[in-house]
C-alpha cells in the first residue's frame, strides 16, 4: 500500500545518503595498498591487491576482532573497478550484519556499486564493467 510504498522509498534515501558518505571515504582509499574505510561507525580491512582466492572477485568476511568486515579484492581485478567492488563488498557486509538475507544485501550493494561505477568510469570503461558483472554473475 502507499504506507509501505513511502517507508520502502525513505529507506532507500536514508541508504542512498549514507553510501554518498562511503563515497567520499572511497574517493580518498588508495587501491593499491591495504588501509582501512569507516562506514556506519564500522571498522573495513581491505586488502585490493594479493587475494587469488578461487571464484569471487571480491569477497567479504566478517571479522572476529571488530565490529566490521574484511574485504579481499582479487589481484586480477582491473584496477578502475576495485573502489565499485569495495564499495559492493562494504555495502552488502553491513546490511547482512543488519539482519538483511545475503542475497538481498547483495541485490541491493549490486545497484549502488553499479550506480557508482557510471559516475566514476568513462562510458567505455563503465560499458567493460557492466559486461564484466553480467559474465560474473553467471
Amino acid at each position: 500500500t502507499d504506507w509501505l510504498k513511502k517507508r520502502e522509498v525513505s529507506k532507500m534515501k536514508d541508504l542512498s545518503d549514507k553510501i554518498n558518505e562511503l563515497k567520499k571515504e572511497l574517493s580518498i582509499f588508495d587501491t593499491s595498498k591495504i588501509g582501512l574505510v569507516k562506514y556506519l561507525d564500522r571498522t573495513y580491512w581491505i586488502d585490493p591487491t594479493s587475494y587469488s582466492g578461487e571464484g569471487e572477485i571480491a569477497e567479504w568476511f566478517a571479522s572476529t576482532t571488530y565490529d566490521g568486515a574484511d574485504i579481499y579484492i582479487h589481484d586480477n581485478a582491473i584496477d578502475e573497478f576495485k573502489k565499485p567492488y569495495i564499495l559492493h563488498e562494504i555495502v552488502e557486509s553491513s546490511l547482512v550484519r543488519d539482519g538483511l538475507s545475503t542475497h538481498a544485501a547483495h541485490l541491493v550493494a549490486k545497484h549502488f556499486d553499479g550506480e557508482y561505477a557510471k559516475e566514476i568510469l568513462s562510458d567505455s570503461k563503465y560499458e567493460e564493467y557492466e559486461t564484466l558483472r553480467l559474465k560474473l554473475e553467471k
